[in-house]
């Protein structure tokens, strides 16, 4: 009955380091987004997964399908820091409003999201983009869904 009790508890306790070892993208199951269960994301995978978090509508007040730069502004708002930390000083709205009519569509939003998350342009997100996903994502990141 002690080894039995001793192998439980040491069970468990693996199980427990593996879950607080596992990285920040485990906040959110990206089973969902990866719906081919390769490990990575494609941008399609990635843009049904923005859409299944409603993130740009979120964003979207007034449900336009555009985010004015008050718009796009107020959310960031929200998370401020997360923003700050992941673009620095930039003017995000700025840059991701890439035909400069004032407005980021949401195929703009996207495509901007998309080359935070890909930088290195190979067209997957893959470790760690997904971490950093992941992280952004989740509970107190600047996506915050």
């Amino acid at each position: 009955m002690f080894k039995t009790d001793i192998t439980a508890l040491l069970a468990g306790s693996a199980l427990a380091l593996s879950v607080a070892a596992s990285p920040a993208v485990a906040a959110i199951d990206f089973s969902n987004w990866d719906s081919d269960s390769n490990g990575s994301l494609s941008k399609q995978e990635f843009n049904s997964g923005f859409d299944n978090a409603q993130v740009f509508s979120a964003w979207d007040d007034d449900g336009d399908g555009k985010l004015s730069r008050e718009e796009f502004e107020a959310a960031a708002a929200d998370n401020q820091d997360k923003m700050q930390e992941r673009f620095g000083d930039t003017d995000v709205y700025a840059i991701w409003d890439t035909d400069a009519d004032g407005e980021v569509s949401e195929r703009e939003f996207k495509e901007s999201a998309w080359g935070v998350y890909d930088p290195d342009a190979d067209n997957i997100i893959e470790e760690p983009e997904l971490g950093d996903l992941g992280d952004d994502m989740g509970d107190e990141g600047f996506w915050d869904v």
